[in-house]
Order: C-alpha cells, then structure tokens, then sequence
C-alpha cells in the first residue's frame, strides 16, 4: 500500500505557517504595548489566542495523520499492539483537534453575537478554558474578516469529522488487507480490494489538503488583522 508521500512537506508548511505567525506576534506586541491604546485589548485576548489555537489544530491534525499511516504501517508488518496503541493515540489527537476547532469557532462566534457551541464534553483537552470568551471592540472591516474566519473553520469542522469518519475506514480496509494475506480468498478478491484502498488513500490526502488550506487561510486573515492593530 501507498503512504501519504507528502507528509512531511506538510509538516514543514504547518510549520511554517505557525512560525511566521508567531514571528510576525512577536514583533508586534512590543510595538502594540508601547504604541497602541485599545488595539492591544483586542488583540492579546482575541486575535493572538485565534492564531495560536488554531496553530494547535495544525499540530494534533498533522499528529492525527502521522498516527494513522504508523498504524497502518504497524497492522501490516503484524505489530498488533503496537498498531492498536496507536490507534489510540490517533483518536486522542483528534479529539484534541476537535475541542480546538470549537473553541476557536466560539472565540469568533462571541465577536458576531452568534450562539457558542457546548465544549464541556471536552473539557480534559482544553485545560480548564470553558469560559465565555470576551467581546472586543472591532471595527466593521474586522466583524467582515471574522465572519470569513468563521465560515472557514466551520469548514474545517465538516471536514476533520469526515476526515475521522475516513480515517476509521482506511484501518478497517488494512486490517481486511492483512487478514486475506496468504489465503485462497486474497487471490479472489486482490482486484476489487486494492483500487478502493488505494483510492481511500487519495481521498483521505486530498482531504487533510483542504483542511490544510482552509488553516492557512484563517492564519491569513488573523495575521493581518493583527498587524494592522499597531497601525
């Protein structure tokens, strides 16, 4: 079976993504703090934790996937318990996901006066931050940047499900995979089996590409509202 080939370009794009992020924070909060009245209010508790929660949500997506193919690697050369550990640790990392992405939706959903989604069933992955995120002053430019921002990971909610919902799939079609090794029936059925693992593999990397961009995209968008606060 295939692997997901770019994993580790994707790594060094999340990387990335997340470094200039914080570059570009870095250097701005000096200046805010020194220069910059209310702007810095809205941007310490709104745009910064924006950026780094969804940095998060980078970070356990990619561990998600990295668990997944190790699995899947560790079901075929017949490491049970070890494949098993990992499967674990997959669905830990997107539960992880999970509660950030909702945490970050009720972070933007608070600025637009939209009801906030239930996070208490994820209150062991948040460390303690359930609270009602604050309301800052914003400027109706940054409501219509917020509004996209929300649309996005709204998106990225749908398709980290699915993501789940695929993931659960592939494992279930390498363990079939193993299983048929070495028997009459793996001859019989090699032909119908192998080009829908094969294409499962496709979808599923097609799909961490989407969400893939669609984080970017809020980094984006985030990034900018941060930098035009110290202006």
């Amino acid at each position: 079976m295939r692997f997901f080939s770019s994993i580790f370009g994707r790594l060094i794009m999340l990387l990335g993504i997340a470094s200039i992020a914080i570059i570009t924070l870095g250097g701005l909060s000096t200046y805010s703090l020194d220069k910059v009245g209310k702007a810095i209010h809205s941007v310490n508790v709104f745009q910064i934790p924006i950026l780094e929660h969804v940095a998060k949500i980078s970070e356990y997506q990619l561990l998600q996937e990295v668990k997944l193919n190790t699995a899947a690697f560790e079901i075929e050369t017949y490491q049970t318990k070890a494949a098993e550990k990992n499967i674990l640790l997959m669905k830990k990392y997107s539960k992880k996901a999970t509660a950030e992405i909702l945490l970050v939706e009720n972070l933007l959903a608070t600025q637009l006066d939209k009801e906030l989604k239930d996070l208490s069933k994820y209150r062991e992955y948040l460390a303690g931050k359930l609270e009602a995120p604050e309301k800052v002053h914003l400027s109706p430019r940054e409501l219509g940047e917020v509004e996209s921002m929300l649309s996005l990971v709204a998106l990225i909610e749908i398709e980290h499900k699915q993501y789940d919902k695929m993931s659960e799939k592939f494992i279930q079609f390498v363990k079939k995979d193993v299983a048929n090794k070495g028997s009459a029936e793996k001859h019989s059925t090699s032909h119908s089996d192998e080009p829908s693992l094969h294409k499962l593999t496709e979808e599923i990397e097609r799909l961490q590409n989407k969400i893939n961009k669609h984080l970017e995209e809020v980094i984006e968008i985030g990034s900018e509202m941060t930098k035009r606060a110290g202006y």
